[in-house]
Parts: structure tokens; C-alpha cells; sequence
């Protein structure tokens, strides 16, 4: 079956301005500086010193994480066009996963966004908010690791640009695991992130040529 051209190049170039995005939040979150981390603080003093110091930035942080999921499940339909007949039924497992992340990165968000609306407005946050906040963004990154690792089963073939994208995707689960136990992997992870796509926007944009 025919691939659609018109989606593997809005696969790509949505992988390309994910890339932008992904970068400008980077940015965002250096600004902040360390205390970017305390946002998954079980605590909620501690949540809610970061908030009311740094409410704009957090508030510009966020608006472009919600243009990020609708970015990057643009470049996954993009991979699952081009993968469909090689991947079978991994590639409709990794689509079904891949939308299950946006959805839960929406919902973080969102939950996020409010607490700062909370803070701004009782000064205080309830602690099983915070629980929550913490179950939503491992599941996302659960749901994103499923992803990742099913799309680059289905990258590798003799092209050595999809063999590169197959192993980085492939490397990328581990990191995003322990990213969660050594907090210095939070940094490799997003590195890993911009990699994986940059490949993607590669290898879509070299299929539809």
C-alpha cells in the first residue's frame, strides 16, 4: 500500500517544530534554574514556594508543554504512515501508546496549571494533589517509554539514518527509567528526547522525498 506523502511531511516537520518546543521549554526550565525539580516534590511547602516564586515562568513552561504533545503525536502518526505494513500490529500498539501519552502529558498539564491557579488563590496545595501529579507524569513517561521502544523496533532496517534512530530510540528506554531513581538522568532524558526527534524528522522527511 501506498505511503501518504502529505502525512510523513507533517510527521516531519511537526518532529521539527516538537524539536523548537522542546528546546524553548529547556530554556524555560534553565531560567528556573534547580528548583524546576521540586514540581514533583511530594511536598506541598515546597511546591507552593516554587509557584509563587516562579508563577509566570511555570505559566510559559506549561503553555508550550501543551503544544508539545499535539507536536510530537503529529510526528508519531507521521512514523506509524511510514511503519504500518513493516510494523503490523507494533506499529497500531505504539500509535495506541503514543496517543496515550499525549493524553497524559494534556492531563499533567492541566493539573499542574491548576495548582498554580491554587496557590495564587488559597496559598496552599492539597497533598494528594501533588500524589496525583506525581502518578499522572509516570504513566505518561511509562506510556512514552512503550512508545518509543515499539517505534524503534520498527525503524530498523539496512538504512543506516533508521538503524541510528532504532538504537537511539532503543537506548532512550533505560535512560527514561532511571531517569526517575538518579536525577542526573533527568538531563540525559531530555537530550535523549531532542535526539530521538531530530531522527524522526530525518527519517520522515527522507521517506517523503
Amino acid at each position: 500500500m501506498k505511503q501518504n506523502q502529505f502525512i510523513l511531511r507533517v510527521g516531519a516537520w511537526s518532529a521539527a517544530l516538537a524539536t523548537l518546543c522542546l528546546i524553548i521549554q529547556f530554556a524555560i526550565g534553565l531560567s528556573i534554574g534547580a528548583a524546576i525539580a521540586d514540581l514533583s516534590s511530594y511536598a506541598p511547602n515546597v511546591v507552593v514556594n516554587l509557584i509563587q516564586a516562579q508563577s509566570e515562568k511555570i505559566k510559559w513552561l506549561f503553555m508550550f508543554d501543551d503544544i508539545f504533545p499535539v507536536l510530537y503525536f503529529a510526528a508519531f502518526i507521521g512514523l506509524y504512515e511510514l511503519l504500518r505494513e513493516r510494523g503490523g500490529i507494533l506499529a497500531r500498539i505504539a500509535l495506541i501508546f503514543g496517543a496515550l501519552t499525549a493524553v497524559a502529558d494534556f492531563f499533567e498539564n492541566s493539573n499542574v496549571l491548576g495548582l498554580v491557579g491554587a496557590v495564587g488563590v488559597a496559598q496552599t496545595i492539597a497533598p494528594e494533589k501533588m500524589f496525583a501529579l506525581n502518578i499522572i507524569a509516570q504513566m505518561k513517561f511509562l506510556f512514552t517509554s512503550v512508545t518509543v521502544f515499539l517505534f524503534g523496533a520498527c525503524l530498523w532496517n539496512e538504512s543506516r539514518l533508521r538503524r541510528a534512530a532504532s538504537i537511539v530510540a532503543l537506548i532512550f528506554v533505560p535512560v527514561n527509567t532511571l531517569a526517575f531513581i538518579v536525577s542526573g538522568f533527568s538531563l540525559v532524558r531530555i537530550f535523549g528526547m531532542l535526539a530521538l526527534l531530530v531522527l524522526t524528522a530525518l527519517v520522515l522527511g527522507k521517506s517523503e522525498e
